[in-house]
């Protein structure tokens, strides 16, 4: 019973991880700040998907490598920090319950900011 429910576990993971890997690629493919010859390598790829002429006509791995090919070229070539933007928000919709309704969350704390400290003066005596 329980390598059943790893193997579960592992297929969800990678089901997850291959959504998330999607969802990125799509918002990169809208982001403004991507420049417009790298969000022609997903098009091109999906583009050799449906062109019928293939380099290795009965095998299908051919399709599934230009396919996972553009995706991570996107991924990989992009500035950094537009990526780990994308991920942390791709995250945040993950921790989101199923309906897509956030927990409010509680009001910051005034009294949190508070440092209570002494002060001394340590410039010496003042000179009149």
């Amino acid at each position: 019973m329980a390598n059943q429910q790893r193997g579960l576990s592992l297929n969800l993971n990678f089901l997850k991880g291959i959504t998330n890997q999607l969802k990125l690629i799509g918002r990169l493919m809208v982001d403004s700040r991507v420049p417009p010859l790298l969000k022609l390598l997903p098009v091109g790829a999906i583009i050799y998907l449906i062109v019928p002429t293939d380099l290795m006509p009965l095998l299908p791995f051919d399709d599934a490598a230009v396919l996972w090919l553009g995706g991570n070229l996107i991924i990989e070539m992009c500035p950094r920090a537009e990526v780990q933007e994308h991920l942390r928000a791709i995250e945040g919709e993950a921790s989101v319950p199923f309906g897509g309704e956030t927990a409010s969350a509680p009001p910051p704390d005034p009294a949190a900011d508070v440092i209570d400290a002494e002060f001394h003066d340590a410039s010496g005596p003042k000179q009149p």
